[in-house]
């Protein structure tokens, strides 16, 4: 006996099917938002690399770790 308020079931099939369809929108919804548009004209492999790394080879990074010749902390040796 159903219950007159309950929505009735779908079948296996049915749900199944459901849920790819929501799927496959929800990925091309994401592959629109993020890969559809082309890219800028001005990026190739050689700007990437020069905005990733600096162009002098000489020139450092800051470091991460302090240096040795700082004051000690209270409290240390």
């Amino acid at each position: 006996m159903k219950d007159p308020g309950q929505a009735p079931r779908l079948r296996l099939w049915q749900e199944i099917t459901l849920i790819l369809v929501i799927k496959a929108v929800t990925l091309i919804a994401i592959w629109w938002a993020w890969f559809a548009h082309p890219q800028d004209k001005r990026l190739d492999g050689a700007g990437v690399a020069d905005s990733i790394t600096p162009a002098d080879p000489g020139a450092k990074a800051t470091p991460l770790l302090p240096e040795k010749n700082h004051a000690p902390r209270p409290g240390s040796r």
